[in-house]
This record gives C-alpha cells, sequence and structure tokens, in this order.
C-alpha cells in the first residue's frame, strides 16, 4: 500500500513539473539603439543584461532566443514568439522585456519601445500576441520586465495570457542588477515571488533612485506569483 502511494505521489509530482527540454526563453533586449548622448552606458547595461541571461538562467532552457541590439524589434520578438508556440515540443514559454518602457502620459501612452519603430502601446501589443497562435497560449508563463513604468504595462502582460508578471513603479534605474538578483533565484526553482523580493531588495536600488530623481525601481508583481522555472 505505501509503495502504491509513493509511487501515485511521485506521478503526480513529476506531470506537474517541466523539464528543461519543454522549456523555452526568449529575451528582447536593447536600451541603446534609440538613446542619443547616452548611448555607451545603455550599451554597456544591455551587454550586461545579456551576459546575465546567457550564464545564469542560459542551460535551464533547451531553445533560447535573445534579440539583442538592432534584433530587438517588435517584428522579430512576435515571430520568435509566434515560432515557441507552433512548437510541439515547447511546453512553457518565459520572457524577459529589457528595452525601454512609457507611462500613460507619454505621446504613445502606456508603451515599450521596440528598435527602428515608434513605441508600442502595451494593449495593442497584448492583442497581437493573443492572435499568434490562441490554441497555444496556455504555453505563456512568466514575464519578467525591466522596462520604466512598468506597472502600467501589467495587465496588458496578462490579458496577453502570460500569468505572472511585473513592473517597476517609476523609471527603472537598477540597470542590470535587479535582473541578476532575479535569475539567480529563479534559476534555482525559487518562486516568482521570491526573485522579485530578492530583486527589489538591492541595498544600492534607493540611492541609486535618489539621484536619478523621478525613478522608482521597486517592482510589483500580479498573476500566480508562486510559478517556479518547474511549474506546469
Amino acid at each position: 500500500m505505501f509503495i502504491s502511494i509513493f509511487f501515485m505521489l511521485t506521478t503526480a509530482i513529476s506531470f506537474a513539473s517541466v523539464s528543461r527540454e519543454q522549456r523555452a526563453l526568449l529575451a528582447i533586449v536593447d536600451l541603446a539603439e534609440e538613446a542619443s548622448s547616452t548611448k555607451w552606458m545603455y550599451r554597456l547595461e544591455g551587454k550586461a543584461a545579456v551576459n546575465r541571461i546567457e550564464r545564469l538562467i542560459g542551460e535551464s532552457y533547451s531553445k533560447k532566443i535573445i534579440h539583442k541590439k538592432k534584433e530587438a524589434t517588435l517584428e522579430n520578438f512576435l515571430n520568435s514568439l509566434k515560432s515557441l508556440l507552433g512548437d510541439e515540443s515547447v511546453q512553457k514559454i518565459d520572457v524577459i522585456i529589457y528595452i525601454h518602457g512609457k507611462n500613460p502620459d507619454s505621446p504613445y501612452g502606456a508603451a515599450v519601445c521596440f528598435v527602428g519603430t515608434a513605441c508600442t502601446p502595451v494593449d495593442y501589443l497584448s492583442t497581437q500576441i493573443r492572435n499568434l497562435s490562441p490554441e497555444n497560449s496556455h504555453k505563456l508563463r512568466m514575464l519578467y520586465s525591466d522596462a520604466c513604468w512598468g506597472q502600467y504595462h501589467m495587465n496588458a502582460w496578462l490579458d496577453a495570457g502570460f500569468r505572472v508578471v511585473n513592473g517597476s513603479l517609476g523609471v527603472d534605474a537598477n540597470h542590470s542588477a535587479d535582473l541578476r538578483r532575479f535569475l539567480k533565484q529563479w534559476s534555482r526553482g525559487e518562486t516568482y515571488e521570491t526573485g522579485i523580493e530578492k530583486a527589489n531588495s538591492f541595498w544600492l536600488t534607493p540611492l541609486v533612485d535618489r539621484v536619478i530623481g523621478e525613478a522608482n525601481s521597486i517592482k510589483l508583481m500580479a498573476g500566480e506569483i508562486q510559478l517556479t522555472i518547474d511549474s506546469e
């Protein structure tokens, strides 16, 4: 009897877990292409973000797509997401957004800024994502965003189909420090909530935010915050 119960429990656990071979990661990384005098600084930040993604969680996914610099276009993002949604070997898709963001007061409204085009309103982007492959929308899992004013993007990401998302309260001045702290937790199997809380606890954040002036890099969360990298 004990053996039978143990077998059922372990079987249930295995069914509720997503293996590395079933996971895909899509990251869009660029802050420099649309910048002017600060291009060099943003380029260094983007390079650091890519390095951290590859080093900290790259091995945790069987499929990994990182669009960086001039490749960080809306077209590439949507095409890659559609390809992963249609891939039968992929069961769950996680996304990292590392591009500029706008708040509702901007000329674009609440938006994210891909390379080579005007900033894209997040409500429009949400619709585009939903229309890519409605029958496979269940594959969308977590989205991590370092875009400024991300709190105004969260509902759109959830409406697009992602199950757990985050967004900064204001201008995100943390560079890739909070990304590094989140990725370490996520790759170790900690919950999304734990990862964001770790990112928010970086001691330098309030100091940098104060220097920038209008910045507030603290990130809110919404959705299924107990999800982990192994979650079904």
